[in-house]
């Protein structure tokens, strides 16, 4: 048996080895000019031209107005890991330059043949070199007349690589990347002109001034129809402690270190849910640097799935800037990706901050019809239905999904015709019995009286396009996102305890109605039918909404307002009645009066972050606007000024906003509390029982009408609701078939 003797081990030419790392650094000629558009911009260039030839095959050229490079470094300029922007290896943790290693032009003299046109301010005239496998050509730089910057052409791309050179794409192509690489760097650099075209054409493909503002490059680059469906971004996080680092004490959390702080900036824009093309474009810098975020891009995404049919995809601009010692930037050849610190935390605040901008900014969506063609035939029941005309792809029975949130089918008033009663023709001169002595004021009303039984019918024989959906879209409104650090601690801590499950179930589901009056309703969610525990999901709704229009709040005033000390003797009077207070807890005068001192002095505060006004008398004046169409039963108004002064932690602000968040949101809550049926009311007196019966269709209305279109948008259930009572399921479509074997 004959043995095979091991290979001869040698070391690789010096030409081998700078040709096989220029194919890394060099793949393409989009991949060179990005390369050289970092390098103009590194030497302070305000205006930069590109001339391409047969996509850059022939040739490639940059001219900018730049510093230009000294006489004295020609000689060196492209030799490898000669660079003026690095000095140790240490000074990597603070670069502030986009390029660093010093291979760029040593890469594409490998490649190609390099011509080198440069002059300094200084310089009485420009000088012209040219390189050829790093090396300056044996003549050296000569004169010849220029201006200043720097001007470098590329020419014969990949002509001693010639599979590299087989491999690229067509001219076109090749010259559509380079389009989108000169595209995006105009959209980040604002003070730099950018331009660029073929060398046989006139007329320039990209051209950006430096006075343009961001959103002019962009409908300059990708036109006004994108421009004018997008939507500003922005959001400061100027340190928050990483969720990871372990904190025993309170010294260490002291002692913690920068690195354990999360801090990021991020500017940009992003597209509305009424944009929609056929590919994604997401751009991102992070400190000014053109890379790719595979987990950033996967999260924007998903956010643009529940707002997006399958077919349309979203406009994505981000310029991220982090702390330089939280990025490493020396992770990849061609420096198209980074690594950063605390990836998770920035990628998850990105992701919530963008899905609150969508969804208080989605005031309304705007959908295309086609009318149909004369002659064209009529469509069939099938189509109708979303039915396949192939027998083969027919949905399975128990699996088919018979209705949803806008077939006013799926409903238990579909099947409710309304009689006549007391309730259904409302004395218009009577007081509104939920909202006495109630003044409405700031940008919009805070309630609207809900129709009677009859408008109701009447409004859901319209169709679809009725109130429910016209309530949704005003629930869509745009509120300026708080800065303060401890509210968006909150609003992450929201996020991190949802469930997409679940976020998915509200935003799909389809409302049947109030089962009882303990507050339960039912919702269908695909083949699955649920009770809804009404008052964990509002009040889960309503703190959320606090957190987002913290101190940006609509406000309504009441007409005579309540003292605060009176409101605490009322309360404290229904507590001696219970045993909740006795005299061993002090007099029921010094309570309240101490309560009200309490709540005048955290007045201002109240009134700045929350919208609740209490005068310097004492008084409640007013009260904010948490979720249109939403207003309190102010017969509660004893329990929360209770609340406010029990149950707010006043000493620590994070702590002092998530408690009065939930306080609020209780008080706003939909309290059922309703007689169990109509013999119920009938028991009662007459004026009693209208009364009764028009605070249950009112409850039943608000549920159906205000909170459930809203919780489609805006709520974020929390994972708990699946198992803590909130969410149960209680018929399943494919175990009723196995029962009746029929649907």
């Amino acid at each position: 048996m004959s043995k095979i003797a091991p290979q001869v081990i040698q070391r690789l030419p010096e030409d081998v080895v700078n040709r096989i790392a220029a194919g890394e650094v060099i793949q393409r000629p989009s991949s060179a000019l990005k390369e050289l558009i970092e390098n103009s911009l590194d030497a302070g260039s305000t205006s930069i031209s590109v001339l391409v030839k047969e996509g850059g095959h022939k040739l490639l050229q940059v001219q900018d107005n730049g510093h230009g490079v000294r006489e004295a470094d020609l000689g060196i300029l492209c030799e490898r890991h000669t660079t003026s922007k690095l000095k140790s290896f240490e000074d990597l943790e603070g670069i502030g330059t986009l390029g660093f290693r010093g291979e760029a032009l040593a890469s594409i003299s490998f490649v190609s043949h390099l011509t080198v046109t440069t002059m300094t301010p200084d310089a009485a005239h420009a000088l012209k070199a040219t390189y050829r496998d790093g090396v300056l050509d044996p003549e050296g730089a000569s004169p010849c007349a220029g201006v200043k910057g720097t001007t470098i052409s590329v020419e014969d791309l990949f002509y001693n690589v010639t599979t590299r050179k087989r491999a690229l794409r067509s001219s076109s192509e090749e010259y559509s990347r380079i389009l989108e690489v000169v595209g995006r760097y105009a959209l980040l650099k604002t003070g730099v002109s950018f331009s660029c075209k073929k060398h046989s054409d006139k007329r320039l493909d990209v051209h950006t001034l430096c006075s343009n503002s961001r959103l002019d490059n962009i409908r300059a680059i990708f036109g006004p129809s994108v421009a004018k469906q997008l939507l500003p971004f922005e959001m400061n996080v100027k340190g928050f402690a990483d969720a990871s680092a372990s904190v025993d004490t309170p010294a260490a959390a002291d002692a913690m270190e920068e690195d354990d702080q999360v801090a990021f900036s991020v500017e940009g824009y992003v597209s509305s849910p009424n944009y929609g093309s056929k590919k994604t474009i997401f751009v991102l810098f992070i400190n000014d640097r053109l890379v790719g975020c595979p987990l950033l891009e996967r999260a924007c995404k998903k956010v643009y799935e529940a707002l997006l049919s399958k077919t349309e995809k979203p406009f994505i601009f981000f310029d991220l800037h982090l702390p330089a010692k939280h990025v490493d930037v020396n992770t990849h050849p061609t420096k198209q990706e980074v690594s950063f610190l605390h990836t998770e935390e920035v990628v998850n605040a990105i992701q919530s901050a963008l899905e609150a901008k969508l969804i208080t900014s989605n005031n309304s969506r705007t959908f295309y019809t086609q009318t149909r063609l004369p002659g064209a035939p009529e469509p069939s029941e099938e189509d109708h239905a979303g039915g396949e005309a192939d027998p083969k792809q027919k949905q399975l029975a128990y699996k088919f999904v018979r209705t949803n949130s806008n077939n006013r089918a799926g409903g238990l008033d579909a099947y409710l015709r309304p009689a006549p009663s007391p309730c259904s023709q409302p004395d218009p001169d009577e007081d509104d019995p939920c909202t006495p002595g109630v003044d409405v004021t700031g940008e919009r009303r805070a309630s609207q009286p809900p129709p009677t039984q009859g408008d109701t019918q009447d409004a859901a024989e319209a169709g679809p396009s009725s109130k429910s959906q016209r309530a949704s879209q005003r629930q869509r409104r745009s509120f300026p996102m708080c800065e303060l650090t401890s509210v968006q601690e909150l609003l992450a801590e929201v996020d991190k305890a949802s469930s997409q499950d679940l976020v998915d179930m509200f935003r799909q589901h389809t409302y049947v109605g109030v089962a009882d009056h303990r507050g339960l309703a039912l919702m269908q969610y695909k083949t699955r039918l649920y009770l809804v525990r009404i008052s964990s999901v509002c009040q889960e709704l309503l703190y959320q909404q606090v957190l987002r229009r913290f101190q940006h709040f609509a406000i309504f005033s009441i007409s005579n307002p309540p003292c605060v000390k009176e409101l605490m003797l009322v309360m404290l009077d229904a507590q001696e009645a219970v045993g909740g207070w006795t005299p061993e807890d002090g007099s029921k005068e010094e309570i309240s009066e101490l309560a009200r001192q309490l709540l005048i002095q955290k007045g201002p505060m109240m009134k700045e972050y929350f919208g609740i006004t209490i005068t310097d008398e004492g008084r409640l004046a007013a009260l904010p606007v948490v979720l249109e169409h939403i207003v309190p039963d102010l017969e509660r108004l004893p329990e929360f000024v209770h609340s406010l002064t029990q149950e707010v932690d006043w000493e620590s602000e994070k702590e002092c906003f998530q408690t009065a968040a939930r306080v609020i949101a209780k008080f706003y809550s939909l309290e059922a509390d309703l007689p169990c049926d109509a013999a119920d009311i009938g028991h009662l007196g007459s004026q009693e029982s209208a009364s009764e019966a028009v605070r249950k269709q009112r409850y039943e209305w608000n549920v159906q009408h205000v909170l459930f279109p809203a919780a489609r948008i805006m709520l974020k259930p929390r994972a708990r609701f699946a198992t803590d009572g909130t969410l149960y399921q209680v018929a399943c479509l494919e175990q009723l078939y196995k029962v009746f074997e029929r649907c």
